[in-house]
């Protein structure tokens, strides 16, 4: 009996580590880092194919501050979102990205009714009144979807991830040399570093006008 009792703290060792094995074996954890550095890169989106899509939800862009709030927001395809404007001033948010494209004119308070986005792809939020203020939407099928954290981490529960086969991630973030993209990158349960060219941040005083001038041509 006494025997019995002594290996009852091995077999619980035992069964915690082969556990934590396999939720291990069930977890991808893709690395964004930056090409020029190497230093990780936080909130970058990062998506990952999979059976079944993401049913879609409803979501919230405020304008507060004079700028989007989030900045960025992923989105499954067929989800709606209403942009309120919290300002004491009005604004005039518009896209006119293949994926979506709407016009909300001059407005205060909350608009009629909220924008569906019906077509996967990266959606380019602007002002016409406010050329500063620039926000995405990304739009996916993709039923993983996630960003990056400040080690550049994004991690996936995903079981059937085969293994040694690669599968093409989709990446993105806001300071990509062309955001009207996504950066593809095979990967792999034992390949699973990305990297990307960013453009500087810009200063304040000196961020690109593009969205707005795009805008007055149309």
């Amino acid at each position: 009996m006494p025997a019995i009792a002594s290996s009852l703290p091995r077999l619980a060792g035992l069964s915690a580590l082969l556990l934590s094995l396999c939720a291990a074996a069930d977890t991808l954890t893709i690395t964004v880092e930056a090409k020029q550095s190497g230093k990780p890169i936080s909130d970058a989106v990062v998506t990952i194919p999979g059976s079944g899509a993401p049913p879609p939800g409803k979501y919230t862009i405020a304008q507060n501050g004079r700028a989007f709030q989030p900045q960025v927001l992923t989105v499954p395809v067929g989800s709606e979102i209403n942009f309120p404007n919290k300002d004491d001033t009005q604004h005039h948010v518009y896209s006119f990205s293949p994926a979506k494209t709407f016009d909300i004119e001059l407005y205060a308070g909350k608009p009629e009714s909220p924008i569906h986005f019906d077509k996967p792809g990266i959606v380019e939020l602007g002002c016409n009144i406010h050329d500063h203020m620039q926000g995405f939407v990304i739009v996916t099928k993709r039923p993983h979807y996630g960003r990056t954290d400040k080690n550049g981490q994004v991690r996936f529960e995903h079981s059937a991830f085969p293994e040694g086969q690669p599968i093409t991630a989709r990446v993105w973030h806001p300071q990509l040399k062309d955001t009207t993209q996504f950066r593809k990158a095979a990967v792999t349960r034992e390949t699973t570093r990305v990297t990307l060219a960013l453009r500087p941040e810009p200063a304040p005083d000196e961020e690109l006008d593009q969205l707005q001038q795009e805008f007055n041509n149309l």
